[in-house]
């Protein structure tokens, strides 16, 4: 009897939930809506003027609204408040809005519904009766809901003028109208809150507390900005800012942190955030700093910092959608366009705001500050911008479509592998025990140009006059390379492979290889991969399906490369990639790490770098945010940079290639004159062609100093292994790298050559260092030998040289690496 009887009170509490349930839900389903820029657009302006209107002097009609404006908000409101979706109807009895939420599975079928009738009433315009579900509420009961919202969020005397003004509301010919009875005076500080949060797209006011501590930050702020006049990067400003939240706040950083970024925010961004930070200070004690870049953009730094505060003030969603709404107001005519990229800058700096109790303090003082910006917001350089809305909509589905959500739900998965929040981020290298094809020694050295560009693209010469250049300047290989995109007209498939063909013929034994430069998506043609053909799978209609299919810039709902590289290989066996010119046009130091992964995922047909990249007689042509360090670029110049860390990482990728690029006379030299891949080939054949360049056999150089390179690693047993080889030794094992260098008695323009720096670049699980080498000199031969140990689980060895010319120019090159594993 007891056990029944505590049944039935175990058995009450669930009827009574399953009652509330199915009180407050009805069934049927959600009706979306469809936001466009021009939503957003007038229901700014709306907000606006009306509050421009209820803040002034005379007596005046404050808002009028009719259907269009209605159905304009409640497009906006749906978006900011998901996953609730408003609607409403405006007639000349009144006005109704109702809400609806759908629920997951098992409740499909059900919504959460609501839904209010605002009419004109003997006392006043006002809520006639309300529904939520299926109970009704009194119009009177959320009419006195709405007083004390009013007075607990605004208080006196602006409570009660407000209530006044909602019931002024008439409604006359399907428009409805609130007039102000009376001159209202607002205070300066809620005036200043709300006119900032329209115009900062916040609607939300911080609640009272304790003044915020800003002072302090303001004065390291003030003192950075002395120190580094020239430093305009956001990260080096929120790196010090969080070192000085840890000096200063001890157990409680998060706090500290958070005060630190208001600071920088209010510096930084917008000097009206001071409105919404409880901070004491005036506008005048905030200190001066410059315009601060995020990835090397003025843009995206202020999206970082407003989407930060808005967080920071209290609501995360409404920091997405107000992000989200802007960026579909630039989608509009006249817009900068929609952009994923700024809306992954939004998102980075809500990120932030949740995870300042998890950031790894180590970090935050040891890394520099590219690997800081890497650290904290997500590589961007991938995803789609400047949108129009009928792209949007029609190659995404609009910015609710599945399209716009797989972007987002990307953006998402980025931010959660941030490493600045994460302390066991440290990228392990992918070791095995070398079962890795060995060529034979080599036999000869060819000299190759693998990157020209012909009048079939944006090339100022024929095919033949390249070729017939190459041979006089010494080449042995030369690879036409002219782009293929859609918007080339210049370009046909066949007439290409013909004019190859016919210099094969012409200027045997010069090897003439077919090539293309592709515009790899989805990056809207910033990023060029250069793609050689072998000559037995030359096929003009399948370089056409190629081209139809995977090298249209415009293309935003096209193929990604991963598809691409898999259709490549399928279709034309043996294809090698190469990364052309990888850090031209970056924003971050990462991209070109990012970039090598990715596309290495699946297939290894992306090979190298093209480490010295072409138009040097123009400087390179590096004008973006990294310039060329010597004529080389800088993902394989720095030690220690992108190249060096996919190596420690264990990627078999290869950096020391060395091409003209040549279009113009103005912009490049010739083929083979200033710069020069070096192959260690068996013979001239084309298969060893390619298995050099597939299994690193090469080196590169520019200004045509070098004669002749012998770059070797011995193991005691004789094993002898040359650039791109690798082999397993035991623990601790001895091993001698020799340096053989032949040099010609003048450089490409006249100046004598000769030897002023020599390094060996050792890249260990732990380490990356250049170690200065100094070889003994007989005329132009100069050798040198080292001797080393492997004392971890693996060591990576590379060498570069460099003369330097009488007027000052530097002439470098480069090996590629030979690798050491621990064996197993």
């Amino acid at each position: 009897m007891v056990l029944k009887r505590l049944g039935y009170w175990l058995l009450l509490p669930l009827l009574l939930v399953a009652l509330l349930f199915y009180s407050l839900t009805i069934k049927g389903s959600v009706q979306p809506r469809k936001i466009s820029s021009q939503d957003v657009r007038e229901s700014h302006q709306l907000l606006k003027s009306s509050w421009q209107r209820l803040v002034a002097d005379d007596q005046t009609q404050v808002l009028a609204l009719d259907e269009k404006h209605l159905d304009a908000l409640l497009n906006v409101a749906t978006q900011s408040l998901r996953p609730i979706t408003f609607h409403g109807s405006l007639t000349d009895f009144g006005l109704v809005i109702h809400g609806a939420r759908s629920l997951p599975a098992p409740f499909s079928g059900r919504i959460f519904y609501f839904s209010c009738v605002l009419a004109e009433q003997p006392a006043g315009f006002a809520i006639e009766s309300c529904k939520l579900g299926k109970l009704p509420l009194s119009g009177r009961l959320m009419m006195q809901l709405m007083r004390f919202s009013l007075w607990a969020f605004i208080q006196a005397p602006e409570d009660k003028l407000i209530y006044e003004l909602f019931q002024s509301g008439r409604v006359e010919q399907q428009t409805l109208s609130f007039h102000k009875q009376q001159a209202m005076r607002i205070r300066p500080e809620l005036a200043a809150v709300v006119s900032g949060g329209i115009n900062l797209g916040v609607g939300t006011v911080q609640g009272r507390g304790a003044p915020l501590p800003l002072e302090p930050y303001f004065e390291v702020l003030t003192e950075l900005a002395k120190a580094h006049p020239e430093q305009r990067q956001l990260a080096f400003y929120l790196q010090q800012m969080l070192r000085e939240a840890m000096r200063r706040g001890g157990d409680s950083f998060e706090r500290e942190a958070s005060t630190a970024l208001w600071a920088l925010a209010i510096s930084a961004a917008d000097r009206r955030f001071l409105r919404f930070s409880n901070g004491t200070v005036s506008a005048e004690q905030v200190p001066e700093l410059p315009p601060l870049l995020l990835s090397g953009r003025r843009d995206l730094a202020l999206h970082f910092l407003y989407s930060a505060v808005i967080k920071m003030v209290g609501n995360q969603q409404l920091a997405i959608q107000i992000g989200a709404l802007k960026e579909l107001s630039d989608a509009g005519s006249g817009g900068s366009g929609f952009s994923f990229v700024d809306m992954a800058a939004n998102k980075a700096g809500i990120w932030m705001v949740q995870q300042l109790g998890n950031i790894d303090r180590q970090q935050v003082f040891t890394l520099d500050v590219d690997d800081f910006e890497a650290a904290f917001m997500p590589i961007w350089h991938d995803l789609p911008e400047g949108l129009s809305e009928r792209q949007l909509n029609q190659a995404l589905g609009g910015p609710d479509g599945p399209g716009a959500q797989a972007l987002l739900t990307r953006i998402e998965e980025r931010l959660a592998a941030l490493s600045l929040y994460r302390a066991d981020t440290k990228p392990v290298a992918q070791l095995t025990n070398s079962d890795i094809e060995r060529l034979p020694p080599p036999k000869l050295t060819l000299i190759a140009d693998l990157h020209l560009h012909s009048r079939f693209s944006d090339g100022s010469r024929d095919i033949d006059w390249l070729a017939q250049q190459g041979r006089q300047f010494g080449c042995d290989v030369i690879a036409l390379t002219d782009h293929t995109d859609l918007s080339n007209k210049r370009f046909n498939e066949q007439a290409y492979l013909d004019a190859i063909r016919s210099a094969r013929q012409k200027y045997a034994p010069l090897r003439v290889l077919s090539g293309l430069e592709w515009n790899i998506p989805p990056l809207g043609g910033r990023e060029h991969v250069s793609v050689l053909l072998p000559q037995l799978t030359e096929n003009a209609e399948l370089l056409k399906i190629f081209r139809q299919r995977f090298d249209n810039e415009r293309n935003l709902s096209g193929e990604d490369a991963l598809q691409a590289m898999a259709w490549l290989e399928q279709n034309f066996p043996g294809v090698l990639l190469f990364y052309n010119h990888p850090s031209r046009k970056d924003f971050s130091a990462k991209e070109n790490l990012w970039d090598v992964k990715l596309w290495r995922q699946q297939q290894q047909l992306l090979v190298g770098f093209e480490g010295g990249p072409g138009h040097q007689r123009a400087g390179a042509s590096y004008n973006w945010l990294y310039r060329t360090v010597h004529g080389w670029d800088p993902a394989v110049a720095v030690v220690g940079g992108q190249w060096d860390r996919l190596l420690q990482q264990g990627e078999r990728f290869w950096g020391a290639s060395s091409n003209s690029d040549y279009h113009t006379e103005k912009l490049d030299y010739r083929p083979c004159q200033f710069s020069r891949t070096h192959l260690l080939v068996s013979d001239n054949s084309e298969q060893s062609i390619f298995q050099a360049l597939r299994h690193g056999r090469f080196y590169g150089s520019q200004g045509n100093f070098v004669r002749e390179l012998d770059f070797r690693l011995q193991l005691p047993d004789a094993q002898m292994l040359y650039s791109g080889d690798e082999a397993s030794v035991a623990a601790r094992q001895a091993y001698q790298v020799s340096i053989d260098l032949n040099l010609h008695e003048r450089d490409f323009s006249g100046h004598p050559a000769w030897l002023d720096k020599l390094e060996l670049i050792l890249i260990t699980p732990d380490a990356i260092k250049a170690v200065p080498l100094y070889p003994e000199r007989s005329g132009q031969r100069y050798q040198v030998s080292w001797q080393g140990q492997l004392d971890g689980d693996f060591v990576v060895v590379r060498v570069r040289g460099a003369m330097q010319t009488a007027e000052g120019q530097w002439h470098y090159f480069y090996t590629n690496p030979i690798r050491l594993l621990r064996s197993r």
